[in-house]
């Protein structure tokens, strides 16, 4: 967050995190009993406002009216904190508005109207860049930050308790087996939509290609690439275009099996649905469910109703060749994206069929 204000909270608004880059104005506020009231009661209804949004969001803060924005941080569903950003970018306060604040808080409006004077202050158009930036990164690092610092807390804790080393390490170890299964779970999740990320794709699709080699089976995939997603962003921006791609992702998840197909984001905007156990004349008919799915899909971003179209590319996996799995999967892919570029040749928004080329 550069030198803007940044701190991780609970719910209930107290920090859980030392505060970074605090202005001298915010401290004098926060050093008086109401003023650091008012910062908590801030932080927790804009959290909870960001929870219910389940993306960031900003207001004037309760306190002395600077703006400020939080970032939910939700881990297995559960609201454990917010990432809160601040105090640089000031809104409507002026120097009247903070001479009656130090009054009603019992600060030295002097001390206070000074250090107001020497903030350095951003506009608005900064302040949104770095709240798409945090909407960006939240997901996974204010995961992974609030994870290593609950781990930082466990090994503070045993080496306060040495002579109970032996206890500690035998309770914790289910805990610390969990954690780490965790970590390796979100690893594999792209951070905007929550379905499995490239990495996931490169690690588990020759593992089933190998399965469906094994057992005999089909195996069959899609790429879906969403229409003019650039003339989306342009037109509406990229908050909007964010949430495009959360939705298109959904109505894919929620189209297909549970537990057996699969979805990853393959690029930007580009993803790929695994259709295990499916033969190739059924897997046409997914696509094509899946297109319909998308198109009827009503995305409202602030006063705008936006309809979208998807292109879909599919291919299946061939006979027996002697080709490695991970040689295989590049061919699929291959074949895949030529049918999705046929697709988008022919006019977008259609399912096109692809074939892979034995040599």
């Amino acid at each position: 967050a550069n030198t803007i204000g940044s701190t991780i909270c609970d719910p209930f608004g107290i920090p859980v995190t030392r505060t970074s880059n605090h202005c001298q104005a915010c401290k004098i506020i926060r050093e008086t009993e109401k003023g650091l009231a008012n910062c908590r009661r801030s932080a927790r209804i804009l959290g909870e406002r960001s929870r219910q949004l389940m993306r960031p969001n900003y207001s004037p803060c309760y306190s002395i009216g600077f703006i400020d924005a939080s970032a939910p941080i939700i881990v297995n569903g559960r609201h454990i904190a917010n990432w809160l950003i601040g105090q640089n970018q000031i809104g409507d306060v002026d120097d009247n508005r903070v001479l009656e604040y130090a009054l009603e808080i019992g600060a030295d409006p002097q001390e206070l109207l000074a250090a107001f004077h020497a903030m350095p202050k951003i506009d608005q158009k900064r302040f949104d860049d770095i709240l798409d930036f945090l909407w960006l990164m939240a997901g996974q690092i204010s995961t992974m930050g609030y994870r290593n610092l609950k781990m930082a807390r466990m090994v503070e804790e045993i080496e306060r308790n040495k002579d109970e080393l032996e206890v500690l390490v035998a309770s914790r170890t289910e805990e610390l087996q969990k954690a780490l299964e965790e970590i390796k779970r979100t690893a594999n999740v792209d951070g905007l939509t929550g379905c499995f990320n490239r990495a996931f794709i490169n690690e588990q699709l020759p593992r089933e290609i190998k399965r469906a080699r094994r057992y005999g089976h089909p195996l069959n995939i899609i790429i879906c690439d969403i229409d003019h997603f650039k003339l989306i962003n342009d037109t509406y921006g990229h908050r909007c275009g964010d949430m495009v791609i959360i939705e298109v992702v959904k109505c894919l998840q929620d189209s297909i099996r549970s537990g057996i197909d699969w979805v990853g984001r393959y690029g930007g905007e580009e993803f790929l649905v695994v259709l295990p156990e499916t033969p190739d004349p059924a897997s046409k008919d997914v696509a094509e469910r899946l297109r319909k799915a998308v198109a009827a899909c009503e995305i409202t971003f602030q006063k705008w109703e936006i309809r979208i179209t998807t292109s879909f590319g599919v291919c299946s996996l061939p006979p027996e060749t002697v080709r490695s799995a991970e040689e295989e999967m590049e061919s699929m892919l291959l074949g895949a994206d030529a049918a999705l570029y046929q697709a988008k040749k022919e006019g977008r928004n259609r399912v096109v069929v692809g074939g892979i080329d034995p040599d």
